[in-house]
């Protein structure tokens, strides 16, 4: 992982944050620090306290309790000083509903001191088709573009991303990796929130995962997906909850205890997405699970240790004047669902073909990992289907 020298201080520091909205916590003591020159994503299920932990480092909140620096700087209020460094790019957007497309990249160029050519960023993201269409008018996936060609089109030194590829298509979503990479080869700072480990996984030097306003995990995507051994996954939460229930919310093979009151344990190859759903499952109980700790356990000695690794990155450049298209994908093995079946099997096309965001098993056409934030009575609308392979 690539960290900052010594002689440069970190671009984010945020330490002890807190957030209040009434009587809702919605970030509550949260740390974390952004190297200069890296990238860290900010992970976890919706209403975990990324947007806010996110708006506040921009200058858009006010912090209720804890110190933020953003460049050194204090960012409530949003110093103009302090603007003229950053790159925000939104949730919602943040174009004028009326305008076009390339009036609103001019627009935000006109604004910076030394933008880079709209022409060459307009083509990178593929915006060169809809540079006359509305705003309004434009799909998700474009807007998503605009929006973070407005984000960096001043050179930022610091680029802070929500979301920069939902809604996109494949085509769109390598694109922008490769654009976010590009930004990071130059020495700019990253700070984006994704559901996606695969996303996380291809640009991150460092993942944070929140829940409940809280860090539960951190650390480079290669330990948080730690491979070799047995390993243990160690929790704090309210005593007494039924660990049978726990253990079959979880992959096949998959095992949970409570050795000591209040003190849980699950067992099994502990990634991202497992992680996701025991925190998950807490929360449906009515319960936070509290000091996360991974270890995996050697198989010639009864001694812990904590994984680690470090996070390879692709050197691929932006390209200049045409978009690669995805490389094909290999055509998915047909698969069963897991036992327990998931209580979204309704929303599957067949036995055969399973829902990508409700499995806790890695079962993406890609080979790549998913994060099943949650299931699918919880949400509003059935997930997408897609066919998959099941993990091993």
């Amino acid at each position: 992982m690539r960290t900052a020298p010594p002689d440069r201080a970190p671009a984010v520091t945020v330490e002890g944050l807190v957030k209040r909205y009434g009587r809702t916590t919605a970030v509550d003591g949260l740390d974390l620090e952004l190297p200069t020159g890296s990238v860290l994503a900010l992970l976890g299920p919706n209403g975990a306290g990324k947007t806010t932990t996110v708006e506040i480092c921009e200058g858009f909140l006010r912090a209720d309790a804890g110190e933020v620096r953003v460049l050194g700087v204090d960012p409530a209020g949003a110093p103009d000083a302090l603007r003229a460094r950053i790159g925000v790019m939104p949730q919602g957007g943040g174009a004028y509903p009326g305008v076009h497309a390339a009036e609103m990249l001019r627009l935000v160029a006109a604004c910076s001191a030394h933008p880079l050519d709209i022409g060459w960023l307009s083509t990178v993201l593929g915006l060169d088709g809809c540079a006359r269409t509305p705003y309004k008018r434009l799909s998700g996936g474009q807007q998503q573009r605009l929006a973070l060609a407005c984000a960096i089109v001043g050179r930022p030194e610091l680029v802070f991303l929500d979301e920069p590829t939902a809604g996109m298509d494949p085509q769109g979503r390598r694109l922008v990796w490769e654009l976010i990479r590009a930004l990071r080869r130059d020495g700019v700072s990253v700070l984006l929130t994704t559901h996606l480990m695969e996303e996380a996984e291809a640009l991150a030097d460092q993942v944070v995962i929140v829940d409940g306003g809280r860090v539960v995990a951190q650390g480079s995507p290669a330990a948080l997906t730690a491979t070799g051994g047995q390993q243990e996954l160690r929790f704090r939460a309210r005593p007494g909850m039924d660990v049978a229930a726990l253990a079959a919310a979880l992959p096949a093979g998959y095992g949970a205890d409570e050795p000591v009151a209040g003190r849980y344990v699950v067992q099994g190859r502990i990634d991202p997405a497992v992680l996701s759903t025991i925190t998950n499952w807490c929360a449906e109980n009515g319960a936070l699970a509290d000091d996360v700790q991974v270890a995996r356990r050697s198989s010639r000695t009864s001694s812990w240790s904590s994984p680690g690794g470090s996070c390879g990155h692709d050197a691929t450049d932006v390209p200049q004047r045409h978009l690669h298209a995805p490389a094909a994908r290999a055509r998915p093995s047909r698969c069963s669902p897991p036992s327990p079946a998931p209580s979204c099997a309704s929303h599957c096309a067949t036995a055969s073909r399973c829902c990508s965001r409700c499995w806790s098993r890695s079962c993406c056409s890609s080979g790549s990992r998913c994060w099943p934030w949650c299931r699918c009575p919880s949400r509003g609308s059935p997930p997408s289907r897609r066919a998959c392979s099941r993990s091993p």
